[in-house]
């Protein structure tokens, strides 16, 4: 038997009957637990393989799973002693509808991360769920310099969801039915945060990566012009904000967060404190004009029409162009088929203190922008030097395997 029967042979237990869509040998693979056969995983500390137990490929009603990364995910959420580390919550106060909890991150590092996923770095794991288009919110103190994005340790809690859990009567074991297609299709149909996608694929003559470069942006084209406005100019006048339709309210069983509002805001308060108080609002009013993103990190701005209005009522002045002059920066998602507005701001995000808004002014928030992009910019240079660094690493390890392979062939 050649190497390479061999090796479709092993993914024939993970693929549905007939399936030859996703049948691709080792090196042409993303070198996840997806398309690396149980079979060929390594055990700690050793150059040995190890079976994987039949039990983590099945759900309770029986069902083999098609994706052996959400048959790993699965059996690390089932297993009891993962409990007060990583859990699945069908229905909690953080999200809106069934999500998984990570509890306690650092003890997630330290004993279930290689036992459950093979994967020895966060980087690597975080990478498949972002493929798989889970969407990550982060609570606890931001990583110190030099940890990087993709540290953990140091968060309170992590909360992954999906688009595809917002599905009536979704349960944990209809994990078995999915594959990550089905994952990145059904993340299509509903509001997605501004994420940064990327990955490394493997073809047979080497390695070579795919990423999403740039700003952290919607995935759409930008609807906006990049040139300079001040308050009350026609990019950003509310004459310009009615230009984009209207869309219909955010439905509840599209809205990930519960709100959780701040204190009513004083009269005549500042544009900023009024805005991040509508956008956590749970007034229906409110919820049908200004929300933020799943991810908590972009404003979208539902009804560009009615946006004046509430501003007045609720900050006491009349709305006059300020997004801009507050460093935020205009873009466009697509929601119920239909281009809704954005705006990001690189510092003002969801979990920013309330406490210090009514601090920033227009020129402080400005400012403000400036700075956290430029750190963001050379912290991004960071990350992709260390990816290459691993890709590198990665080609070298799965050269080394080919050619063990190979060795064994030969001795057969």
């Amino acid at each position: 038997m050649t190497s390479s029967t061999r090796t479709f042979a092993a993914y024939d237990a993970y693929l549905p009957t007939g399936s030859a869509k996703r049948r691709r040998t080792i090196p042409e693979s993303d070198e996840e637990s997806d398309y690396r056969p149980a079979a060929k995983r390594v055990a700690p500390g050793k150059g040995k393989t190890e079976e994987m137990s039949p039990t983590t490929a099945v759900n309770t009603a029986g069902e083999v799973f098609r994706s052996p990364f959400l048959a790993n995910l699965y059996a690390v959420l089932k297993d009891p002693d993962n409990y007060n580390i990583i859990r699945w919550v069908p229905s909690g106060p953080e999200m809106k509808g069934p999500y998984i909890v990570m509890l306690r991150p650092a003890d997630f590092v330290k004993n279930v991360l290689f036992k459950g996923f093979q994967h020895e770095t966060t980087k690597r794991f975080l990478k498949i769920t972002e493929r798989y288009c889970f969407h990550r919110q982060k609570f606890g103190p931001r990583p110190t310099k030099g940890q990087g994005k993709f540290a953990i340790e140091h968060a309170e809690k992590i909360l992954f969801s999906h688009a595809v859990f917002l599905g009536k009567g979704f349960t944990l074991d209809a994990l078995a039915t999915m594959t990550r297609d089905d994952m990145q299709e059904a993340n299509k149909s509903g509001l997605k945060p501004h994420m940064k996608l990327g990955g490394i694929r493997r073809d047979l003559n080497g390695t070579y990566r795919t990423r999403v470069r740039g700003k952290k942006r919607a995935a759409t084209p930008r609807v906006d012009s990049d040139s300079d406005s001040g308050p009350g100019s026609a990019s950003d006048s509310e004459s310009s904000l009615s230009a984009v339709s209207p869309t219909p309210p955010l439905l509840p069983s599209q809205l990930l967060f519960d709100p959780e509002p701040p204190s009513p805001p004083a009269p005549n308060t500042n544009f900023l404190t009024a805005l991040f108080w509508i956008a956590a609002s749970p007034s229906p009013a409110h919820a049908a004009t200004l929300r933020w993103d799943p991810a908590g990190r972009a404003l979208l701005l539902l009804d560009p029409i009615a946006f004046p209005k509430v501003m007045a009522e609720v900050g006491g002045q009349a709305y006059s162009g300020h997004f801009k002059p507050h460093g935020f920066k205009m873009g466009a998602v697509r929601f119920s088929g239909r281009a809704v507005m954005s705006w990001v701001h690189p510092a003002l995000t969801r979990t920013f203190p309330l406490s210090d808004l009514a601090k920033l002014d227009a020129e402080g928030a400005a400012e403000l922008a400036v700075t956290t992009a430029r750190v963001g910019v050379k912290q991004e240079e960071e990350e992709e030097e260390e990816e290459e660094e691993e890709s590198e690493r990665g080609a070298k390890r799965e050269e080394e395997e080919e050619s063990e392979s190979d060795s064994s062939d030969e001795e057969g």
